[in-house]
């Protein structure tokens, strides 16, 4: 259907936007930035090392749940109906 391709787009942006923010104005941003905060150092490469210390404990169930609830939020915060945008993605994998 041309109106949920059109709807995805419009959330696959969205959820875009939110990520440049996230890695510019959270991860990357701020004095001392977050990477910088917790010892992964500074500029692009603590942000790098802060998402291999992230990818490695993915599989830590706890871990997993609190990432999880956090971006639920932040994509909320945004106005992003993620209800909306898990259902188009599983009408497209059809």
């Amino acid at each position: 259907c041309f109106a949920s391709g059109l709807l995805f787009i419009a959330t696959d942006t969205e959820h875009n936007v939110v990520q440049e923010v996230m890695v510019k104005d959270v991860y990357l941003g701020g004095d001392p930035s977050i990477a910088e905060e917790h010892g992964f150092g500074k500029g692009e490469d603590g942000y790098v090392r802060f998402q291999c210390a992230m990818a490695e404990h993915q599989g830590d169930p706890l871990i997993t749940q609190y990432v999880g609830t956090a971006m639920l939020k932040l994509l909320q915060s945004a106005g992003i109906d993620v209800e909306a945008m898990q259902a188009l993605e599983a009408m497209q994998k059809k």
